[in-house]
C-alpha cells in the first residue's frame, strides 16, 4: 500500500500543475480567439470560429 500512496501524491501533484497551467493559459487564449472573431470572415484561415458562433 505504501507505493500506491505514493502515485496518489503523484498524481495530485500532476493535477495541480495541470490546473495551474489551464488557468494561467486561458486568458491569453480567450484574447487570441477575440482577436481572431474580430477579423472579417474572408481573412480568417477557417471557419471554424463561424461554427463557434452558433453555439452561443
Amino acid at each position: 500500500m505504501a507505493g500506491r500512496t505514493g502515485q496518489e501524491d503523484q498524481l495530485g501533484a500532476l493535477g495541480l500543475v495541470l490546473n495551474t497551467a489551464v488557468l494561467w493559459t486561458t486568458p491569453y487564449l480567450d484574447a487570441e480567439v477575440e482577436e481572431l472573431r474580430a477579423l472579417p470572415a474572408e481573412e480568417r484561415e477557417h471557419g471554424v470560429l463561424d461554427e463557434d458562433e452558433h453555439c452561443r
